[in-house]
């Protein structure tokens, strides 16, 4: 996760050395992929019942994080469709052109 940019370590003691992780930038905008895999993992894998909640801060009261759209405000739940980029190859372009949604 270091050499990925996620974290970063810093060393807080020289005896005995010991250093901790923080995150960058680029990992705090990792986060919603991250609560969105707990969320998916709690409705999935977890027969025996929720190990982790997701909780508001305030109320305390458990959240179910959605996918929405930043512009609209609009859930993404289903009917999504991936296409090509402007960096894409052209086999890349051709394998997305056959599929209809995500």
């Amino acid at each position: 996760m270091v050499d990925g940019g996620l974290l970063q370590r810093q060393a807080y003691s020289e005896k005995p050395p010991r250093h901790e992780y923080v995150l960058t930038n680029l990992g705090r905008s990792f986060r919603p992929v991250l609560l969105m895999l707990v969320a998916w993992g709690n409705e999935n894998f977890a027969p025996e019942g929720r190990s982790v909640e997701l909780v508001d801060p305030v109320t305390g009261l458990p959240v179910e994080p959605v996918l929405v759209d930043k512009a609209t405000g609009r859930a993404l739940a289903e009917g999504v469709k991936v296409v090509a980029g402007p960096a894409a190859e052209a086999a890349l372009r051709r394998r997305l052109e056959q599929r209809k949604t995500l």
